[in-house]
């Protein structure tokens, strides 16, 4: 498993649940969505405090990859990369 944790763009549906992904110039499309939740960070840390709406999803090659979308940055991320 690897920490990515950078920006990152995506497609998504009209639900905003991601449908296809870039990363390292390559269009990763999502065959499945494994896992969805949502977190909301530390009060203390952040006013008002960090929400993500995260996803688990894996890609038509196989990949399974944890990507999420943060309010109030409205901008996704790829946080992670399962081996």
């Amino acid at each position: 498993m690897s920490l990515i944790d950078r920006p990152i763009r995506v497609e998504a549906d009209r639900r905003n649940r991601p449908v296809a992904f870039v990363w390292r110039g390559i269009r990763r499309v999502v065959a499945e969505v494994l896992e969805e939740w949502r977190e909301i960070g530390p009060w203390w840390e952040q006013d008002p405090p960090e929400e993500r709406f995260v996803y688990r999803v894996q890609t038509q090659d196989g990949g399974v990859y944890e990507i999420d979308y943060r309010i109030p940055a409205r901008q996704w991320f790829l946080y992670r990369i399962y081996d």
